[in-house]
């Protein structure tokens, strides 16, 4: 607390450990952004438990920090990075949800054709259709 109240950080990491915190910090958000959309293939239910977990993680740190008085030190260090990372990981979770959709609705097609068609048509369709989606097509 001394530490974080002074302005000295809220912990020592000498800058020679910089690069290699910052690599275990981007390798754990890549492995929870892959195991996030990996879920879809659970029906969506590891999905929604690494969803949940990492919302209930951040919110415990942002609770935790706030109430300490420094959360300015967390906003400064997540910030310039966090906002792409955590955008990744909310992606891949409407990605696995898509996966999900075609095993657990696929409708009248087969549920290897609903996830075919969800990959191609959600991917694709805002582009080819400026924005809308085919069902709103004229």
């Amino acid at each position: 607390m001394r530490r974080a109240k002074s302005g000295e950080g809220y912990i020592d990491d000498p800058q020679l450990f910089r690069p290699v915190m910052a690599s275990g910090i981007i390798a754990n958000n890549v492995q929870v952004t892959f195991a996030t959309f990996a879920g879809g293939a659970t029906a969506g239910l590891l999905s929604v438990f690494m969803l949940v977990m990492n919302g209930v993680s951040m919110g415990s740190v942002v609770g935790l920090y706030a109430s300490k008085g420094i959360l300015r030190l967390l906003v400064a260090f997540v910030a310039p990075h966090g906002v792409l990372e955590l955008f990744a990981i909310c992606v891949a979770g409407g990605a696995a949800f898509l996966v999900a959709a075609g095993m657990l609705i696929p409708g009248d097609r087969t549920r290897r054709r609903a996830l075919v068609e969800n990959g191609r048509s959600k991917a694709s369709s805002r582009r080819s259709h400026g924005g809308r989606s085919r069902e709103s097509s004229p």
